[in-house]
């Protein structure tokens, strides 16, 4: 990648700026599966082994 400066959130706004939404909403969908996975870890630790 040739941005090797860019932070995280400026890679995200590019990519927001060269593919539109798709990217977001995958980025949304990401977020949600990710807190949902990270709240079950939480109340449930014998998740963690599955």
């Amino acid at each position: 990648m040739a941005d090797k400066g860019l932070l995280p959130q400026q890679i995200w706004d590019r990519l927001d700026d060269d593919h539109g939404t798709a990217v977001s909403n995958l980025a949304a969908v990401v977020r949600h599966v990710a807190a949902r996975r990270l709240a079950t870890l939480r109340t449930d630790p014998s998740s963690e082994t599955q």
